[in-house]
């Protein structure tokens, strides 16, 4: 009977609320959230010293485990608060459990985000997007090259990374996750929905570049349509030395403009070659993209690799014509016509236009 009788003292104080624990509500919140500055680095941030060498999948696995750590907290405190019978602190404390997570979450969202911005800056900036408008300017085949070779080889670096983060993704522990030799339960689906996240990320990255990079074309036209004008101008200029000569009777500077006139096509020519040469040594855009691209590290699927071959093949239309009486640098230069860029483009058709009338200097020109 005296067994009995403390059982029934014993239950009925467990009817009476249990002591309010210590300290305030915001304050043991507070220390929980804690948790997640101490115990975790977030990559999204872009500290320094911390984002060459911290692994992205490491990070968000310890990440989640100082979610975990807050949860356990904030639940620890919430049962608490739920004895006493705190019903404000109790809604607060859920709160902020609520929010904790969905911060979990939405972890795996963020991965990439940084590697990919980082990506665009360096297309958008000086050492690809600037090199190529360099490049045109000066018909620099080497800064051309460079900066293609920049684009392809930084794009393919991003799309490593993503592949190599989601195979550490696939061999982390699925249940437990161990930091600092203390375990801590995660989500059980948290890394698969990280993996596909990062699948995510790499792909539309990656199409973005590629319409980034797409967008380049006329600078790989231009590349060629520059110097072949420049060249045309040059002609142009010594057309005009050549019948003020002949006005003259200047054998001479007659010779002199007419050699020079061959010579400046001889000297486009070459330029041609030479920058077909180079592309086709660093670049390769006679053989498949795909096959190239893995040979010569950038991604197959930035288009670089198309960019070069246009490039390439613009130039070799440009040298294919250069000498063609119909639509030559020297009939272009002696027809002057104004649109001398697009005579390429419409290879075949005859310049049109005002002919020079200077005393015969054509059929010099073209003898």
């Amino acid at each position: 009977m005296l067994t009995l009788a403390k059982d029934m003292m014993n239950n009925a104080k467990k009817l009476d609320p249990m002591p309010a624990p210590k300290g305030t509500a915001g304050t043991r919140i507070r220390a929980a959230l804690k948790l997640l500055d101490e115990g975790a680095v977030d990559f999204a941030d872009g500290k320094a010293d911390t984002r060459d060498q911290a692994s992205a999948s490491l990070e968000l696995t310890r990440m989640i485990s100082a979610h975990q750590r807050a949860l356990h907290e904030l639940m620890l405190c919430a049962k608490e608060y739920a004895e006493a019978e705190c019903v404000p602190e109790l809604l607060r404390v859920a709160n902020e459990i609520n929010k904790v997570r969905n911060s979990v979450k939405a972890l795996p969202n963020k991965l990439g985000e940084r590697e990919a911005a980082d990506l665009m800056l360096l297309l958008s900036g000086d050492s690809c997007l600037g090199a190529l408008h360099r490049a045109v300017a000066a018909g620099d085949v080497e800064v051309l090259v460079c900066a293609l070779l920049t684009a392809g080889s930084a794009t393919l670096k991003f799309e490593t990374w993503c592949a190599t983060e989601s195979a550490k993704l696939a061999a982390s522990a699925p249940g437990v996750l161990y930091d600092d030799d203390e375990p801590s339960e995660i989500e059980s689906g948290i890394l698969r929905v990280a993996q596909t996240a990062l699948a995510t990320r790499s792909v539309s990255t990656t199409e973005r570049v590629r319409s980034f990079i797409d967008a380049w074309q006329s600078l790989a036209k231009e590349f060629s349509t520059n110097k072949w004008n420049a060249a045309i101008d040059a002609v142009v200029g010594y057309n005009k030395e050549l019948i003020r000569a002949t006005i003259a009777n200047d054998f001479d500077a007659t010779e002199r403009a007419f050699n020079a006139t061959h010579d400046e096509v001889d000297a486009f020519v070459a330029w041609c070659d030479a920058c077909r040469a180079r592309l086709a040594k660093d670049l390769r855009p006679q053989t498949s993209a795909h096959a190239a691209g893995q040979e010569l590290h950038v991604s197959s699927n930035a288009g670089v690799i198309e960019l070069a071959s246009l490039a390439f093949h613009t130039l070799e239309k440009y040298r294919d014509n250069a000498k063609d009486p119909n639509v030559g640098i020297r009939h272009v230069a002696s027809s002057e016509n104004s649109n001398r860029g697009s005579k390429v483009e419409r290879s075949g058709r005859r310049a049109r236009g005002r002919k020079a009338r200077n005393l015969g200097a054509n059929d010099a020109l073209h003898s």
